[in-house]
């Protein structure tokens, strides 16, 4: 009896010990740093963050508001530099990045084209993207690759198309069995990456097209909008009605979760992107808020 007490007491301060010792994610070590919104009091110039971009180079966050039909830009300090549409040529823009020489790609939604835009020399060349198997294309969100590719979601097919810079197509990304239609993506360590909202999965692929693997997400995500990876390839996950950001590892599991819902700063309503800045911090694009909160640890 007195062996079998010692070995109960053994259990208890072993599992004491995984418990206390194990290393926990610390979800609360995220903290507001910095704050992108439009002027206080003016309601005209108030922000609805859609998408992000950002130049790591010269330090600069580019919102990418489509309600307002402008790009908005801000230096690191989070000071609004200038509001830019293209000379009125852009109406409804929902994503955008910049490639290695400095053009600016912009997906817009209502003109259903993509812009390339030169601001040196404020040229502006306009694409209707073009499929054979796909009787309209409709452009969303884009990422570009280190060969400055462009890949782009089709929300009318839920796939993501692959582009050169004559916009010849020269893959075509398809939804795995079962899937509802990509809504997110990025490309880390020479993989493209994607978000399924729906099914609740993230599929890898390679540049190539080639389908590599389908990691399924928690079940207590709600709508997943918004995908981002880090250097570990952890999944941080934009919960649109859950009001929250979630962190799973490669495998799909559950790490931790941070925000909450609420209008107050440092709070979530309506999220819509996620992008990590040349700092680590991760930018959360908030659409009802008019804001972009800007979180580090």
């Amino acid at each position: 009896m007195l062996k079998f007490k010692r070995l109960l007491g053994s259990l208890f301060l072993f599992a004491l010990f995984l418990v206390f010792a194990a290393p926990v994610p610390a979800a609360d070590s995220w903290r507001s740093q910095l704050r992108l919104q439009g002027p206080a009091g003016d309601f005209a110039k108030r922000l609805h963050p859609y998408n992000l971009a950002i130049d790591p180079e010269r330090q600069r966050y580019y919102v990418v508001d489509a309600k307002a039909g402008k790009i908005v830009s801000f230096d690191e300090a989070g000071k609004e530099l200038a509001r830019f549409d293209a000379a009125g040529q852009l109406k409804q823009p929902v994503a955008m990045v910049r490639d290695q020489k400095g053009l600016l790609w912009v997906s817009d939604r209502q003109a259903n084209q993509i812009f390339k835009i030169n601001l040196q020399s404020k040229q502006v060349d306009r694409f209707l993207v073009k499929h054979r198997d796909i009787a309209m294309v409709v452009p969303d969100r884009l990422a570009l690759d280190s060969q400055d590719n462009l890949y782009l979601i089709d929300i009318s097919s839920g796939h993501i198309l692959k582009y050169d810079k004559d916009f010849i197509l020269l893959a075509d990304f398809a939804v795995p069995e079962g899937g509802h239609g990509f809504v997110d993506l990025k490309i880390s360590k020479d993989k493209l990456w994607a978000l399924d909202g729906g099914a609740r999965t993230v599929s890898c692929f390679a540049l190539d097209g080639k389908w590599l693997q389908t990691v399924k997400l928690p079940e207590r995500l709600k709508l997943p909008v918004a995908l981002e990876i880090d250097a570990a390839l952890n999944f941080y996950i934009l919960d649109r009605h859950g009001r929250e950001v979630v962190v799973c590892d490669k495998h799909g599991r559950l790490r931790y979760s941070f925000l909450a819902r609420g209008l107050l700063p440092g709070r979530l309503y309506y999220g819509s992107a996620l992008l990590f800045d040349w700092r680590g911090n991760l930018c959360v694009a908030d659409e009802k808020n008019g804001r972009v909160e800007i979180m580090g640890r």
